[in-house]
């Protein structure tokens, strides 16, 4: 009887061993899997976008905007559409400028001036207007505010240079804090100059 009981016991210590290293392997794969697409999808990131060379400034309300650093990382490729130019600049310090630009001249005349703005136009204009132009700029704070965000509001953005070694644009009117009530007593003074220069290129545009 005490050999029979004395197996059983055994038999019960081996098993619980065999459950402990199963389920230890389990969450070992477990974090493994977790952290190692991550890893590898931000090593991926960092080194397949080009490390552009960018030179932004710009006055915002009184306020110096200069971002001459760029995180491949968070920032996006430039985006080349038919009558359209994508993209959004980051740095270590959260700053970032975000352009988007549709018109139909684009890419066949320079300098090519746009004057609507998106955050101005009614929401059906915005959904079928080929001409019009957002441009954004994050000025972080502490709190990290949706106000931070200042759009251009009224004014003009000038693409001097487009190609695909060389972007260079001038813009200059009225921003407004995003968020903030579209009354002319929240607008602001708002100019500034973008260079980008050794970019990568998503080229979306359709050819025949």
């Amino acid at each position: 009887m005490k050999t029979i009981l004395y197996t059983i016991y055994l038999l019960i210590i081996l098993l619980s061993l065999f459950s402990c290293k199963e389920k230890a392997q389990k969450n070992i794969d477990l974090k493994t899997n977790n952290t190692v697409p991550q890893l590898i999808s931000k090593q991926k990131k960092a080194n397949t976008r080009k490390t552009a060379s960018v030179s932004i400034e710009a006055d915002v309300n009184g306020e110096k905007f200069r971002l001459t650093e760029y995180n491949p990382e968070v920032s996006t490729d430039v985006v080349f559409l038919d009558g359209g130019l994508q993209f959004r600049v980051n740095d270590d310090q959260k700053k970032s400028v975000l352009v988007n630009l549709y018109a139909p001249e684009m890419f066949a005349k320079l300098p090519l001036t746009i004057s609507p703005q998106s955050l101005a136009l009614p929401p059906k204009e915005v959904a079928t207007s080929k001409t019009q132009s957002r441009l954004q700029i994050l000025i972080p704070s502490p709190q990290q505010l949706q106000g931070d965000n200042k759009v251009l509001y009224e004014g003009s953005v000038t693409i001097e240079e487009l190609s695909e070694t060389k972007i260079l644009i001038n813009f200059k009117g009225m921003g407004i804090a995003l968020g903030a009530r579209k009354i002319t007593e929240n607008l602001f003074p708002m100019k500034g100059q973008i260079k980008l220069e050794n970019f990568s290129i998503y080229d979306a545009r359709i050819t025949e």
